[in-house]
């Protein structure tokens, strides 16, 4: 079992945001969703189950490491909370735990 973060951000539905998600190697789930699925590296594929989801929503970020190598979804947290403090204007970022 993975854990989950809301991170609260104003880049949350940037263009960036979402160029990001697709240059990290974000599969877009559906047109117009902005839910991405991740998947490690060599991970064989396994339709409905990702190492990590990421949805994203007015203000905020939905991020869910779903059992993927830990350091994968490690590095991938990482990227998203960097790019929200970066697109926040005023550095206002809040993450809690789901």
């Amino acid at each position: 079992m993975g854990h989950a973060y809301w991170i609260f951000t104003k880049a949350a539905m940037s263009e960036e945001m979402v160029a990001m998600c697709l240059r990290l190697g974000g599969e877009r789930i559906s047109e117009p969703s902005l839910m991405f699925e991740f998947r490690a590296p060599g991970t064989p594929p396994a339709p409905g189950m990702p190492d990590v989801l990421v949805s994203l929503h007015p203000g905020k970020i939905w991020f869910s490491g779903s059992g993927g190598t830990a350091e994968f979804t490690a590095v991938l947290l990482r990227r998203f909370l960097d790019a929200a403090i970066e697109g926040s204007s005023d550095g206002g970022v809040r993450v809690e735990e789901e």
